[in-house]
């Protein structure tokens, strides 16, 4: 799995919230959302510059302007919801040193990242890379968000503030609707796995409130049919009816409003559950709040281990064939220096034996016979194989510097 494949996991709180960054920013805020949520006791994050330049789809002139959205994040950066806002620097410290960069986060930040114990979205994270504006973007999230129900509207105040979109920019609404809607209209459309439509809600002829359909590209026709079950498909509402306790009305409303897979999820999340008094009462609250997310969360976390583990074991492995390899190498060179180099060896024989004289004065073998240590050195007496192996490691020592 290639880190474009990676899943998001962000919490609503963090969705929902207006800030002030800019695209290539929330890019990288996003990237380390996703690296804190499965590495949560790592203090930094480490990327290669190149791989966020690739990611980001910005080319070498770009390194600047790289480096110049990370040093703005190091600054005052402004969260902000409609009961307040907080200002404070995203990351810590910010470190570039050979092509590799080093973010510290901030941690204030890390309960806000973490807190996806129930309400959180999760997409691929190369369904942002390649959007090239910070409304696409902030729309994606928030549409994605509601993808379960396929709908979401909001106050067009509201969502101007959460696009944080000024009073006085686009202040007309055809403005708006052209530069803002219509454009990430497109570009979700063209990028992203989830596409819109939208119908405006006019007061007055103003338009006052947008509602939006959001349609899930990665689903086929058959699997869009399917998401709410038909008359002869009748387990789940019996499910819903006989186990969740729903009466009929509720049982339609389930089933129109809610799909196929978040139902299926929540009916688990809610049965695994003890004690609870009003089942009914209980799932309706896990149907609106998605409690049964967390059941995916733990299974992603669950195969994001796997991976992890995965990727140890092959580095693992990779660096014990390169630790074998660089030892056969190094035997080649000693053995290579022992045939060719005998003056040199026999030099060192003295040397050798003065270095090793409490293990050699036991062999029983004249030590100042150069001649016949050189041919034990050799291999020529297999019975000295032991000796030869120990005078390759002071070769290795001596000439080749090896510890």
């Amino acid at each position: 799995m290639t880190h474009q494949d990676k899943l998001v996991i962000k919490s609503n709180s963090l969705i929902d919230l207006q800030t002030d960054l800019k695209l290539t920013q929330l890019k990288i805020f996003t990237k380390i959302i996703m690296h804190t949520v499965q590495e949560p006791q790592k203090e930094f994050c480490r990327f290669s510059i190149q791989e966020l330049m690739q990611e980001f789809h910005m080319t070498d002139s770009n390194y600047t302007a790289l480096k110049k959205a990370t040093a703005e994040m190091i600054k005052a950066v402004i969260l902000k919801n409609k009961d307040g806002e907080v200002q404070l620097p995203l990351f810590t410290k910010v470190s570039y040193k050979g092509g590799i960069v080093d973010m510290y986060l901030h941690p204030e930040l890390k309960p806000y990242i973490l807190d996806i114990k129930q309400r959180y979205t999760k997409y691929f994270f190369k369904s942002i890379t390649g959007l090239n504006s910070i409304y696409s973007m902030r729309l994606y999230e928030l549409l994605k968000q509601y993808e379960f129900r396929n709908s979401r509207s909001f106050k067009l105040e509201d969502l101007r503030f959460l696009l944080n979109i000024s009073t006085g920019k686009y202040a007309k609404y055809t403005d708006f609707r052209k530069r803002v809607i219509l454009s990430s209209q497109k570009e979700l459309q063209e990028k992203t796995d989830i596409s819109f439509e939208f119908t405006e809600i006019r007061e007055r002829r103003k338009v006052v409130r947008l509602e939006f359909k959001i349609i899930s590209q990665h689903k086929s026709s058959q699997e869009i049919k399917e998401t709410v079950p038909n008359s002869s498909e009748n387990s789940l509402e019996s499910i819903l009816k006989t186990k969740l306790l729903l009466n009929t009305k509720q049982i339609e409303t389930v089933l129109k409003q809610f799909t196929k897979e978040h139902i299926e999820r929540n009916i688990t999340y809610t049965l695994q559950q003890r004690n609870i008094k009003n089942l009914a009462g209980y799932f309706m609250k896990a149907l609106e709040l998605d409690y049964g997310q967390s059941l995916l969360l733990q299974e992603e976390q669950k195969n994001q281990a796997k991976e992890q583990q995965k990727a140890k074991e092959l580095e693992a492995q990779k660096l014990q064939v390169q630790k074998a390899q660089a030892e056969q190498e190094k035997k080649s060179k000693i053995q290579d220096f022992i045939d060719n180099r005998e003056a040199e060896v026999k030099e060192l024989i003295p040397s050798f034996v003065k270095a090793n004289s409490f293990i050699l004065q036991n062999t029983g073998l004249d030590l100042e016979n150069t001649e016949e240590l050189l041919a034990i050195i050799k291999g020529k007496k297999k019975e000295f194989n032991h000796i030869k192996s120990l005078f390759m490691g002071f070769i290795a020592k001596v000439v080749l510097g090896s510890k």
